[in-house]
Parts: C-alpha cells; structure tokens; sequence
C-alpha cells in the first residue's frame, strides 16, 4: 500500500511555540527532512530574537542534518544564519567562514535567490575585518 503524503499547517503567534511543535510532529513521523527543516526554523527564529547561543546550537544541528541528506539549500540556509549569528556576536572571522561558505553553495546553485543577501552580510563582516576593497567588491556584486 502506497503511503499518502500528509501535510500538516501550524499557525499562532509569533514565538508561541509552533516550531517547536513541528520538530516534535517530525520526530512522531520519523521524518528526518521534517526534523532539519524544523531544527533550522528554530535557529533562524532564536537568531532573529537575538538569542545566538541558542541559535548556533540548533544551527549547527541543522548543518550537521542537511549534510546528510544532501540538501544544499539547507546547508547553504544553515551557514547564512550561522554568519548572522557570527554578527551577532561580533565573532567576525567565524560569520566571515560561514558567509563564504553559503556565498559558495549560492553561487554553485541554479537559482541566485537571496544571492545579494549572501553578498551584502559578507561585505558588512569584510569590513568589520578592515578589509575594504573585498567589501567593496561584495556590494558592487550585489547590484
């Protein structure tokens, strides 16, 4: 018997747990891509509220659950949040190891979505580091 595809939508307020719910629906199903889609929802929420410890750690339990599965939008997502997360904590050269990093898959993939994002975070971190002309380079990409 074929197995059907469920679809499941969580819907509330802003931090009122949803992605937590999610994560805990994925490990019910024991659905791995569920799993590293909810872990990274969950980083890229604690990065955006400002908790970076938290962050990093559900971050690099995504990177690490993507790169098992060979998802490099994954990966690429995982390592721009991680830069952030760098930023964040003024931890440049680790953001700038990141940044790189997803600016290397982005450019690698076939669409170039979110590709001025990429560039404009590691302009900002290759001037934190004094290195000017890359940053200069990185913006007049981004146009």
């Amino acid at each position: 018997m074929a197995h059907k595809k469920i679809i499941i939508a969580v819907d509330g307020y802003s931090s009122c747990g949803k992605s937590t719910l999610a994560k805990s629906l994925a490990r019910e199903l024991d659905d791995e891509v569920a799993i590293a889609r909810a872990v990274y929802a969950l980083g890229s929420l604690e990065t955006n509220l400002g908790h970076f410890d938290e962050a990093r750690a559900f971050l690099n339990d995504a990177l690490d659950r993507f790169e098992r599965q060979g998802d490099t939008a994954g990966v690429c997502g995982a390592h721009y949040f991680l830069g952030n997360v760098g930023i964040g904590q003024s931890d440049f050269a680790t953001a700038a190891t990141h940044l790189e990093a997803a600016l290397t898959l982005r450019m690698k993939a076939e669409s170039t979505f979110n590709l001025s994002v990429v560039l404009n975070a590691l302009a900002l971190v290759k001037c934190e580091l004094g290195e000017r002309e890359t940053a200069t380079s990185l913006l007049t990409q981004s146009w």
